[in-house]
């Protein structure tokens, strides 16, 4: 028989998890070219998370509508926010435990804070401040999470982490930065010939030819 999984059983338990073991999976997802979008990011996450938690415990849901909460605005109009990614009681679906935000910047060389068009990220900021500053979800939501995917030779992971952590609020809102450039390994930026194979096989695989010419 196989070694039975232990399963995580507290919010705190996911939090270390994320940080840590899913943070690492992660990079190696990336390293293999598994993640090239905003979907992808968010399909690999979920995939991990459910692999590490105690689904009778815990539930995950993606891009679920809060009503009743707005960034601007008052909820009368209709307004909402959809996290991207949150975890809850399974026993208790109205009771939100974490909340996650996802980016996955495609560009090359032209990293969140050297961009001059921040809205996008900075809406997503925005959410997770929201949410640990809302009446009723900041007695529930114990830790959010701002997930950013780039690739960039100018920014650091720490450069950027820094620069993000500026916007956001609470001592429970954490920051992943993960460059497509970075040698976790070995704590140094890829070699240029490496750097350019990462583009080509980036390029190449968001290209799918049906039909007709390929090349």
């Amino acid at each position: 028989m196989g070694k039975k999984i232990r399963r995580i059983k507290t919010v705190k338990g996911i939090r270390n998890y994320i940080l840590g073991p899913l943070t690492t999976k992660l990079r190696r997802d990336v390293r293999d070219g598994r993640i090239l979008n905003e979907s992808d990011l968010g399909n690999c996450f979920v995939h991990h998370l459910k692999n590490g938690i105690d689904e009778k415990i815990f539930l995950i849901s993606t891009n679920k509508t809060l009503s009743g909460i707005t960034i601007n605005g008052k909820s009368s109009k209709g307004k909402f926010l959809m996290p991207d990614i949150i975890v809850r009681d399974n026993d208790d679906e109205h009771k939100l435990r974490l909340v996650i935000e996802l980016k996955a910047d495609k560009r090359a060389t032209s990293a969140y804070p050297g961009r001059v068009a921040e809205s996008k990220i900075n809406d997503d900021l925005k959410k997770l401040n929201k949410f640990t500053k809302n009446s009723f979800l900041k007695k529930q939501i114990k830790y959010g999470f701002f997930v950013y995917l780039y690739r960039d030779t100018e920014w650091s992971e720490n450069k950027i982490k820094k620069k993000i952590s500026k916007k956001l609020h609470h001592g429970r809102l954490k920051i992943i930065v993960i460059n497509r450039y970075w040698n976790a390994k070995k704590g140094k930026l890829y070699s240029q010939p490496t750097m350019d194979r990462i583009d080509e096989k980036f390029l190449a695989s968001h290209k799918i030819v049906v039909g007709g010419d390929k090349k």
